[in-house]
């Protein structure tokens, strides 16, 4: 890990200049640049050169404004570079040259470290594993696709782009084959008839080790605390997963040994948290959308954390299921008294693809939103009443 796990908006000098100390090299996932691309045509092409060619690999990091000795290969110089106009200029570079377009926060993040020895930043360009590889680049009606190859970026030939191809294919592949797998043993394990809401988190460029089971990753887990979240609700506590034939699980009984809730974290990487709709205590069969809200914000907060840990930043799928939900009615109106029809199906879906980062850089409630606005639709309401006119969740 090129800084230690840490995301590119907590970085502060000492982590550059810990990049010179150790003599980090630049390699297939990390470039040094010593000057700014300037705003001539030349420079924008090498510019969406090396971004796409990123895209186009494992991703990683542009870092501008440290200089390299490229026979030794290590860094020898922090120069920095002028801020003004940087980050525009990339922007408009990733948009206007590149098709199809990589777009800030989806597909790279920026982040300048400022310098206390002067005015001037280091501008780290972090760039995701794309998903709709191969990205190319367009300059003055020529047109190139990017790899990197070692420490450069290179044009990439036919051969370079049906591997691209297969990759995105297999990823893909890969990724449909698990969600369905998994689908089969989303019941409710209890056999009571009472409805089972799964909810899941799967990365989409699925790896088997994403996740180590192993003691740095419980520490992490033991290290996140959900309930510390107080204006949220009741996803199980991270520190009580424990490693588990497919990653790490936490099963959570009631009387008489009934599942009431399992959380499982798969070495892929997928977050699942799964749990048993009881009555009420009038005995009436009710999903309520608030809590049921809170309890999956602290899951999508607790997913976008643990890919930060992993260093995972591409495409995430996220996925709600409803198994057995014939004659549950949805609570309206956060009072918990105003119901809606029975539903009437066997089973309700909903869901829809986002990237890690926006689990990351943008309030959970925005992806939550989609999905909660889903669930009332299937209950025959327009969107979800739970979330207050600025889109943040209700309190209790």
């Amino acid at each position: 890990m090129i800084f230690g796990g840490k995301s590119i908006h907590e970085l502060e000098e000492a982590d550059i200049l810990a990049l010179r100390e150790k003599e980090i090299g630049e390699s297939r996932v990390l470039d040094y640049k010593r000057e700014m691309y300037t705003s001539g045509d030349a420079d924008k092409r090498d510019l969406a050169c090396d971004i796409s060619a990123f895209a186009n690999s494992s991703g990683g990091f542009l870092i501008v404004g440290v200089e390299c000795d490229e026979e030794a290969n290590k860094p020898t110089e922090i120069t920095g570079i002028d801020k003004s106009n940087a980050e525009s200029r990339i922007e408009s570079v990733c948009l206007d040259r590149i098709d199809e377009p990589l777009s800030h926060g989806r597909d790279y993040r920026l982040q300048p470290v400022s310098l206390s020895s002067s005015d001037r930043v280091v501008l780290v360009i972090q760039v995701f594993e794309s998903l709709r590889a191969p990205h190319m680049v367009s300059f003055q009606k020529q047109r190139y696709f990017y790899i990197r190859h070692g420490r450069q970026s290179r044009p990439a030939d036919i051969n370079d782009l049906r591997a691209i191809f297969e990759k995105v294919e297999g990823y893909m592949n890969k990724a449909e084959a698990f969600i369905n797998e998994r689908k089969a043993h989303q019941n409710n394990p209890n056999g009571d008839g009472l409805g089972w809401i799964t909810f899941s988190v799967v990365p989409l460029a699925m790896r088997k080790t994403l996740v180590r089971v192993g003691g740095d990753t419980l520490s992490w887990f033991r290290r996140t605390n959900l309930h510390q979240r107080a204006r949220h609700g009741g996803c199980p506590v991270a520190g009580n997963l424990r490693p588990s034939k497919n990653g790490f699980s936490y099963i959570e009984k009631a009387a008489l040994g009934k599942v009431k809730t399992r959380v499982d974290v798969f070495r892929n990487g997928t977050v699942e948290l799964a749990f048993e709709v009881s009555p009420n205590s009038r005995g009436d069969r009710v999903v309520p959308t608030l809590w049921l809200a809170w309890t999956l914000l602290d899951a999508i907060y607790f997913a976008g954390q643990l890919y930060q840990f992993s260093q995972y930043y591409g495409d995430v799928r996220i996925l709600f299921n409803f198994a057995d939900p014939q004659g549950y009615m949805l609570t309206r109106k956060h009072t918990w008294q105003e119901y809606s029809e029975p539903f009437e199906e066997n089973n309700l879906e909903a869901g829809g693809d986002f990237t890690s980062s926006q689990l990351l850089e943008q309030p959970e409630e925005r992806v939550l939103k989609d999905i909660m606005d889903q669930l009332s639709n299937a209950f025959r309401y327009l969107d979800s009443d739970c979330f207050d006119e600025q889109g943040h969740v209700l309190q209790r």
